[in-house]
């Protein structure tokens, strides 16, 4: 079952693709009918399926942005190399809670931005 958290991403996701294309016409689901309430559970698996690949296509997160502007810094195992602290010193004891550095960077670089 889904919970709450799932749907509310979703919903959000979806409202995102549907703001990024503007056109409905263009739009994969729009043939099915992108009103989430009178859809059926096929539908609805269809439309969920869209907007997932959608997302993973055009997901934003802080180290894709950062490499639009510097596509060459130095990464890590995929992540870039470069402690937050280094760049808000009001991250300073961030370090404690994590096991290691690449923890705290992956979690760092890899969340979504708007």
């Amino acid at each position: 079952m889904i919970n709450a958290k799932e749907l509310y991403e979703f919903f959000r996701d979806n409202e995102r693709m549907c703001t990024a294309i503007s056109d409905c016409s263009k739009c994969k689901i729009h043939s099915i009918n992108c009103s989430i309430k009178l859809s059926t559970e096929k539908e609805l698996e269809t439309i969920i399926n869209t907007v997932n690949e959608w997302k993973n296509e055009n997901l934003r997160t802080r180290q894709s942005e950062f490499l639009k502007l510097f596509p060459d810094a130095q990464k890590v195992s995929g992540c870039l190399d470069i402690c937050p602290m280094n760049l808000y010193h009001s991250m300073k004891g961030r370090c404690d809670s994590y096991k290691n550095c690449n923890a705290c960077l992956k979690e760092y670089w890899n969340e979504i931005v708007e």
